[in-house]
C-alpha cells in the first residue's frame, strides 16, 4: 500500500465531508495505482450510481478497513534500535540515574540544567526508563530542547520518532518527512515548526507553500508561520515581505517589519536608510583657533575620532507621506509624542545606527567591534546637550537591542552603574534587553556595582529593587554564577532581611529560591551554614514559607550531584 496515495484519499475525503458535497463534492484524488489493488475498489465506489453522500460513507469504510489492515503491517518505525545502543555515549551510573529520578520526585526541576551538563561533559545517555519523562519536559520547556537532545542515545532517538509531541528531538533530516502530513493538518505550533526545518532544505519551496495558504490564515496563524521564515531568511524573501506590509493585522506588520529588519540589502532598508540621511547629518567641525585646529589635525592624522570634531544636525521629517504608509510606518503617534517626533523615531528603528549616516561619513569606516564602540562613545557625547537628546538616547538604545549590537550596549553602559545609567536616561522603567548583550562577566560586575548602591539606599531601596535589582536577576537567571557575584547577592539579602519588613522581602527571597540552583554551590553553602535559626526563618516568611525546609535539600541534592559527575561538570561560568 502507498502511505501518500492513502494519506491523499483520505484527506481529499475529509476534506470534502468538511466542506459539504454540494460546495465541494468529493472524487479519487489520484488514478496511479492499478485496478487490483484498494484503490481499484474506491474508484469503483466513486463512479458508482450512488448517491454522493453514500459514495462518501462506502469510501470512508473502505479507508478505515485499509487503516485497520495496515496497523498489522510491519513498519520501519517499529524496529526495534540495535541493542549495541549509542556508540558515541556511555549509559549513565546507578547513581547518575538515581539522581535523575530523585530530581523529578524532588521537584528540584531547576537542577536539570545541571545534570545535563554533566552527561554531555561525560557523553553519557539518558537513561532508557526516564527516556519518556524526558522527552516530554522537552516538549514543555523549549530552552532545554537542544541539551535534552544531545544526551539522546540511538533508543531516545527511536524512541521520538513513534510520538508527534517529541519529534523535536529528532536529529536527521530524514524526520522531517515524517511529520509533512503536519503542514495540511497540524496544529499552528506543530505547522511553524515544520515550516523553519523546509526552510533548512528548500526556502523558495517553503516560502511558496506560505504564500499558496497566506489568504486561508487568521490573523495569529499569519503572524506565527511568517517568524518562522527567520530560519533562512535571504533577500529573496524581502519582495514578498514588503507586500506584507499592507496587511489588516498589526502584529502581522510587526512582523514583516522585524524580518525585513535582518535583510540589509532589501528595497525596504534602503527606503528607510534614505529617510536616516535626510534626517541626521554629521559633519566635521571647524576649530576657529589654532590650537584648536592643530589638535583635530593630528587626531585625524592618527585616525582617532573626538565629539569636538563633530557636529550633529538632525533635521525632523516634513510630512508624513503615502509611501511612508506602504513602508509600514505608522502615522498617529504614542501618548505625549509629537508627530514628527514618532516619524522619525520610527526611521531609526528601521535602520541599525551605523548606517544612520551617509556613506562618506568616516566616524564607522572601520567596523571592528572596538572601532564602532569608539564611534558610538562620540555619537553618546554629541547628545549631551542636544535640543533631542532625549529621542536620540532612546532610539540608540532601542537599536540596540533591535540589532543586538554588543558594541553600542558597551558604549552606552560604559563607565556606568545602573543608577547612573536610570538617570541618565531620565526614566523609570530601563530596557534591560540591552543588558543581556553585555558578556557574562560585565554582566556581573555590573550587578555587584549595583548591590553596592542598593545597599547605600536605604530610604527606597525596596523601590529601586523592583525597577533595577529583579530586572537585572532575571537577565542573569539562565546562566551559572560565580563564587564573588553568589556570595554578593547572598550578603546583601541577609542584610535586606533583617532591616525591612516582612511583607517588603517577599520578591527578594522569591528571587534567591529561582537562582539557589544557578549559584555558586560553595557560596551557597557557606551562606547556609552561617545562617543562624531565626535568619532562615526569616526566609520562610510570607508568600516563601516552603524556603527554610526546601533549601537545605536542594544544598544537599547539588552536592551529591557535582560528586556524581566530579570529572565532567563544566566549571562555574561554563554551564549553559
Amino acid at each position: 500500500m502507498s502511505l501518500q496515495r492513502f494519506q491523499d484519499e483520505w484527506r481529499a475525503l475529509a476534506q470534502a465531508a468538511l466542506s459539504g458535497s454540494a460546495q465541494r463534492p468529493w472524487q479519487v484524488a489520484s488514478k496511479e495505482e492499478t485496478a487490483q489493488s484498494w484503490c481499484g475498489l474506491l474508484e469503483q465506489i466513486a463512479q458508482s450510481p450512488l448517491s454522493m453522500e453514500q459514495r462518501m460513507l462506502q469510501a470512508a469504510a473502505l479507508l478505515r478497513w485499509v487503516a485497520a489492515c495496515a496497523e498489522g503491517a510491519p513498519s520501519p518505525l517499529l524496529q526495534l534500535p540495535p541493542r549495541a545502543g549509542d556508540a558515541q555515549k556511555a549509559p549513565a551510573t546507578a547513581q547518575q540515574c538515581a539522581l535523575l529520578q530523585e530530581l523529578f520526585s524532588l521537584e528540584l526541576h531547576d537542577c536539570l540544567a545541571h545534570w545535563l551538563a554533566g552527561a554531555q561533559a561525560a557523553q553519557i545517555a539518558i537513561p532508557p526508563v526516564l527516556l519518556p519523562r524526558m522527552l516530554d519536559w522537552g516538549r514543555q520547556h523549549i530552552p532545554l530542547r537542544q541539551a535534552i537532545a544531545a544526551a539522546l542515545d540511538v533508543r531516545g532517538q527511536w524512541l521520538a520518532r513513534l510520538h508527534p509531541d517529541w519529534r523535536w528531538a529528532l536529529r536527521e533530516e530524514s524526520s522531517v518527512a515524517l511529520d509533512a502530513q503536519v503542514w495540511l493538518t497540524g496544529r499552528l505550533e506543530e505547522r511553524a515548526q515544520y515550516l523553519r526545518q523546509w526552510r533548512q532544505r528548500d526556502p523558495a519551496a517553503a516560502r511558496a507553500a506560505l504564500q499558496a495558504v497566506w489568504g486561508e490564515e487568521k490573523a495569529q496563524g499569519r503572524q506565527t508561520l511568517l517568524a518562522a521564515l527567520e530560519s533562512a531568511l535571504s533577500e529573496q524573501d524581502a519582495a514578498w515581505l514588503d507586500s506584507i506590509l499592507q496587511d489588516k493585522s498589526k502584529p502581522v506588520r510587526q512582523q514583516a517589519l522585524q524580518l525585513l529588519r535582518l535583510l540589509p540589502h532589501s528595497s525596504w532598508r534602503r527606503r528607510m536608510r534614505e529617510r536616516a540621511h535626510a534626517a541626521l547629518r554629521l559633519e566635521r567641525s571647524s576649530p576657529k583657533h589654532i590650537l584648536g585646529r592643530m589638535a583635530q589635525g593630528v587626531r585625524n592624522l592618527i585616525g582617532s575620532e573626538a565629539a569636538a570634531d563633530w557636529t550633529w544636525r538632525l533635521e525632523l521629517p516634513a510630512s508624513f507621506t503615502p509611501d511612508m504608509l506602504q513602508d509600514g510606518m505608522e502615522q498617529k503617534p504614542a501618548v505625549g509624542k509629537g508627530e514628527r517626533a514618532w516619524w522619525l523615531t520610527q526611521i531609526l528603528a528601521a535602520v541599525p545606527a551605523r548606517d544612520w549616516f551617509a556613506d562618506d561619513c568616516p566616524l564607522f569606516g572601520d567596523d571592528s567591534e572596538t572601532a564602532r564602540q569608539a564611534a558610538y562613545q562620540v555619537l553618546l557625547q554629541l547628545c549631551q546637550g542636544h535640543e533631542w537628546e532625549k529621542l536620540l538616547r532612546q532610539a540608540l538604545q532601542e537599536n540596540a537591542s533591535l540589532y543586538r549590537e554588543r558594541a553600542l550596549a558597551q558604549a552606552l553602559l560604559a563607565g556606568k552603574t545602573l543608577m547612573q545609567w536610570r538617570a541618565e536616561t531620565r526614566s523609570e522603567s530601563l530596557d534591560f534587553a540591552l543588558l543581556k548583550l553585555l558578556p557574562p562577566a560585565q554582566l556581573h560586575a555590573l550587578l555587584r556595582q549595583h548591590l553596592g548602591e542598593l545597599s547605600q539606599a536605604a530610604p527606597n531601596r525596596i523601590a529601586l529593587m523592583r525597577d533595577t535589582l529583579f530586572p537585572l536577576l532575571e537577565s542573569l537567571q539562565q546562566q551559572s554564577w560565580e563564587y564573588e557575584s553568589s556570595a554578593a547577592l547572598l550578603e546583601f539579602a541577609n542584610a535586606v532581611l533583617l532591616q525591612e519588613k516582612e511583607m517588603q522581602t517577599h520578591a527578594l527571597r522569591h528571587w534567591l529560591w529561582l537562582l539557589a540552583p544557578r549559584l555558586d554551590l560553595s557560596a551557597l553553602q557557606a551562606w547556609w551554614s552561617a545562617m543562624t535559626p531565626d535568619g532562615r526563618a526569616l526566609l520562610g516568611g510570607f508568600g516563601t514559607p516552603y524556603i527554610p525546609d526546601k533549601m537545605p535539600v536542594l544544598i544537599d541534592f547539588r552536592s551529591r550531584l557535582a560528586q556524581a559527575f566530579a570529572a565532567a561538570l563544566p566549571q562555574p561560568g561554563e554551564l549553559a
